[in-house]
């Protein structure tokens, strides 16, 4: 069952509130960040981000038995999902997923531009009590593995933060609102983020592969200014291989893909939401046959033009999860927040 929170925007931001005082250098600064307020139990916070960086605090007691405030600071516009444990040096800790929602989305993934409080988090601080019985009768944690199954998720307007919708997700290649990082893909009771990844191409379980992570060993350190990339207490210019993946440096190839450099050419065309032709272009060789120019359609085929952007990405995920349909095709092709199919969206929302 889902549950539901109602968060508060800070009206005033620590940003707003210095920018008067700032250079215009300083603001752009102050704006890379936000920050994510509310209050929990005893909690660890963590956000695990597409890009592979990790972030993580603590809330801290202020004399409330069950409310601690805490503040997790992240990226501006950097895509993200929020992890709570509680209980977390105990030998059963409680795992309990992050979720957002507005009137016409819900989804772990994230991103935000400005703070936001998002209240009080009422989560579980002991194991499901029906995981304790013969045989057992779970509530909220039907498998028994220290996870909750479901989100809580935090009602959120759509300018509060920004609910992303994707078509596929790396981060949770199940799409069952559980980050791959808290799944046990080994079956031997420890989640893969607190596994011993040693030798993977996912050094540290978070569900990007390290060629595309640039923090793969969660220690919170960029790895292009961390001189030890793999964690293994051995300096990378001493490494003979410092990402871990069993293949030595002097032969490995510079972005992990397996794949001599020298036979790689070029890149797929890329396309962002910005440039004012990718949507018409898009929309001209993906979705007029059936739909029609500018997704006016003349047949009995549904029209597309004109709704709402939201409505546009909910219906194609939707759909790319039923293999059964031809959308299935059409949405599941695309990549978890693919820029394509935001331009499809930002394109036919104003038509």
């Amino acid at each position: 069952m889902r549950q539901f929170i109602k968060p508060t925007l800070l009206s005033i931001t620590i940003g707003a509130v210095l920018a008067g005082c700032s250079s215009s250098g300083d603001q752009e600064a102050m704006q890379s960040e936000y920050s994510i307020l509310g209050r929990v139990p005893g909690t660890l916070i963590e956000a695990f981000c597409e890009d592979g960086r990790y972030f993580s605090t603590h809330s801290y007691s202020n004399g409330s038995d069950d409310q601690h405030p805490f503040e997790l600071e992240l990226p501006v516009d950097l895509s993200c999902r929020l992890v709570m444990t509680t209980g977390e040096d105990s030998s059963s800790p409680v795992v309990t997923p992050i979720g957002f929602i507005s009137a016409e989305i819900s989804s772990i993934a994230f991103q935000g531009d400005r703070d936001i409080d998002i209240g009080y988090i009422p989560l579980a601080m002991q194991p499901d009590p029906g995981c304790a019985v013969a045989p057992p009768s779970s509530t909220y944690d039907k498998d028994c593995d220290g996870i909750v199954d479901s989100p809580i998720y935090v009602e959120v307007e759509d300018d509060e933060i920004k609910i992303i919708l994707a078509t596929s997700d790396p981060m949770d290649e199940d799409r069952d609102n559980i980050i791959d990082a808290y799944e046990d893909d080994d079956d031997d009771g420890i989640p893969n983020c607190k596994d011993d990844n040693t030798g993977t191409n996912d050094l540290d379980g978070d569900g990007i592969e390290n060629h595309d992570d640039v923090d793969d060993d969660n220690d919170g350190q960029m790895d292009d200014e961390d001189d030890d990339d793999d964690n293994d207490g051995l300096p990378d210019d001493e490494d003979p291989d410092d990402d871990n993946d069993g293949v030595n440096d002097d032969y490995d190839d510079e972005d992990g893909d397996d794949h001599d450099e020298d036979s790689e050419n070029g890149s797929a065309p890329t396309f962002t939401a910005d440039d004012p032709s990718a949507g018409r272009l898009l929309v001209a060789t993906q979705c007029a046959q059936c739909h029609g120019t500018d997704g006016f359609s003349k047949s009995d085929i549904d029209s597309i033009a004109g709704e709402s952007r939201n409505e546009l990405l909910r219906e194609t995920v939707e759909d790319a999860n039923d293999p059964d349909d031809l959308m299935g095709f059409h949405g599941g092709a695309y990549l978890s927040l693919s820029p394509e199919l935001e331009a499809i969206a930002d394109y036919l929302s104003k038509r």
